[in-house]
């Protein structure tokens, strides 16, 4: 099985939101307008990933990307913000195994 991550367009944010509601782990902080929101206040840039087997979502992961120095680096959630983990989360654990 292998499992092929994209990054969403913004303009599907209704399909990412609804992928935060169907995962049992998907929390308030994962929303797009929350992430959105994140983005602004940590000068970062989103990348909001889904991972796929075949056409099938299984996973999400918002990756706020920080550039200082000519240096980047992921985070999820940045640091400093005092934000909950916001790091990766799945949608159906059953279609994994």
């Amino acid at each position: 099985m292998s499992i092929e991550v994209t990054k969403l367009d913004p303009a599907e944010r209704a399909t990412w939101d609804e992928y935060v509601r169907e995962s049992p782990t998907g929390t308030f902080f994962h929303r797009f307008d929350v992430l959105e929101i994140v983005e602004r206040h940590a000068s970062a840039r989103l990348a909001p990933l889904v991972g796929y087997t075949g056409q099938e979502p299984v996973g999400l992961f918002p990756v706020l990307e920080i550039r200082k120095g000519g240096v980047s680096t992921a985070y999820s959630p940045p640091p400093g913000l005092g934000l909950p983990f916001t790091g990766p989360t799945h949608l159906d654990g059953a279609k994994l195994t």
